[in-house]
């Protein structure tokens, strides 16, 4: 295993850190630039001792930062690449203050301790989302050119920050320089993103990555402040109308009456609907393992209808895989008329909010609107369950004429009005 420490220069070599590193005395130090700083070919020589300062910025034009890497000589090349522990003294961005060791982690299976670690951490926190779950990772690299790899970050032995990442791959084989984190970095709190940030960065160009794009899970009043550290780091905005959306319809299930979450006047449309749709015999329940074949079916229907390449069998097995055995992810909601299934769609759970993920219906002309029901019905299942807020998923950005999006939202807006916009897809190439 490698352990690295990022020391400023100036900066007293800590004792204990280089006790934790278990360096022994005689392996390398290297130098390297990260962010806006200077960056210098390595330097091969002794590793200095406890207490000896690093150049001063006296000496270095810029500031300066110093890497001390230790390798244990029985590491495989596999340990190294797949469990790099690093430590990162790393300056926020909002700011001009010093922050402590970041320990990093980056690897295609965390330990059992890692691995729970992230799970609670992605799970809790507030800038959390299920694409970012380990659990999803299958469904994000089943039959796409991606791998995945977990990204943690702890600060004196507590989470700070987690990243799903996905890494472009070519012919399923060979690693490409390019990654993406959808709907991530996790932080708990918009004050953790400069630093978490800075050690992904870190780590991507570690592992060879060039091109990297985020999208951190924040609205609100925390999305500008989000938004202008990305800028600040050297990031992008590449929102397109065809990307992942930014923004969306919220409907808030608390606010719901508890005994008929259709029986106020917030829904009254929907109601309205419902009955239609009941009228003409039309069911909705649960889905189950047999459905996915139905919507298999209408969802490649759907693609094909859109000029997209239908999805390979291993992609509809994953997601059945992530729906079927475990409620708290979420759930599967189906309509059936006449026998057959004519809609279904699919909501994830995390943590107080669900979100509408994905749906698709069959190309009949029916008396009603085929969707009603099983969003209806996820309504209810999500109040059932604890759940606060229901995301209604994407709705078109500002300036999208897109006939079909809009049709899409129109459906939207008659569950909610309520809308949320979150921070844009960014990129930055190193």
């Amino acid at each position: 295993m490698i352990r690295t420490g990022l020391l400023w220069p100036g900066r007293e070599i800590d004792e204990e850190a280089l006790s934790a590193a278990d360096i022994a005395g005689n392996d390398s130090v290297n130098d390297f630039g990260t962010g806006p700083w200077l960056h210098f070919e390595d330097l091969v020589g002794p590793v200095p001792s406890a207490g000896k300062r690093l150049p001063s910025n006296r000496e270095c034009l810029l500031p300066t930062v110093w890497d001390i890497s230790v390798s244990r000589t029985r590491a495989r090349p596999a340990d190294v690449d797949s469990a790099a522990g690093v430590s990162s003294c790393l300056r926020s961005a909002w700011g001009t203050r010093e922050v402590g060791l970041l320990d990093t982690v980056w690897s295609s299976e965390l330990s059992a301790t890692d691995g729970e670690a992230y799970d609670r951490f992605v799970a809790t926190a507030r800038g959390g989302h299920f694409s970012q779950t380990r659990a999803w990772a299958k469904v994000a690299t089943a039959a796409k050119p991606f791998d995945a790899r977990c990204f943690l970050a702890r600060r004196d032995g507590r989470v700070a920050g987690a990243a799903l990442i996905l890494r472009t791959q070519a012919f399923g084989l060979m690693a490409l320089p390019f990654a993406q984190v959808e709907r991530g970095p996790v932080c708990d709190d918009p004050e953790q993103m400069p630093d978490v940030l800075g050690a992904l960065l870190e780590q991507s160009r570690r592992h060879g990555i060039v091109r990297i794009s985020v999208m951190p899970y924040w609205a609100g009043e925390a999305k500008p402040r989000v938004e202008r550290l990305l800028k600040q780091r050297g990031f992008a905005d590449v929102q397109s109308f065809r990307g992942r959306h930014a923004r969306s319809l919220r409907l808030d299930l608390a606010s719901l009456p508890a005994d008929d979450p259709f029986a106020g006047s917030a829904l009254a449309q929907v109601r309205h609907e419902i009955r239609r749709a009941e009228r003409a015999g039309a069911t909705a329940r649960r889905g189950q393992e047999p459905d996915f074949i139905a919507f298999r079916e209408m969802h490649k229907q759907l693609l094909r209808l859109e000029g997209k390449q239908p999805r390979a069998a291993v992609w509809y097995e994953a997601l059945a895989e992530y729906y079927l055995p475990c409620e708290e992810r979420g759930a599967m909601f189906v309509c059936e008329h006449e026998g057959n299934v004519v809609s279904a769609i699919f909501v994830a759970r995390h943590g107080a909010l669900a979100t509408y993920v994905m749906g698709a219906s069959s190309a009949s002309e029916l008396r009603f609107p085929k969707m009603v029901l099983p969003m209806a019905n996820a309504i209810t299942w999500a109040k059932e369950n604890g759940v606060e807020v229901l995301d209604l998923g994407g709705i078109p950005m500002e300036g999208d004429r897109d006939a079909k999006r809009a049709s899409i939202a129109h459906f939207k807006r008659g569950f909610s009005r309520t809308e949320i916009t979150f921070v844009h897809e960014h990129v930055r190439w190193f």
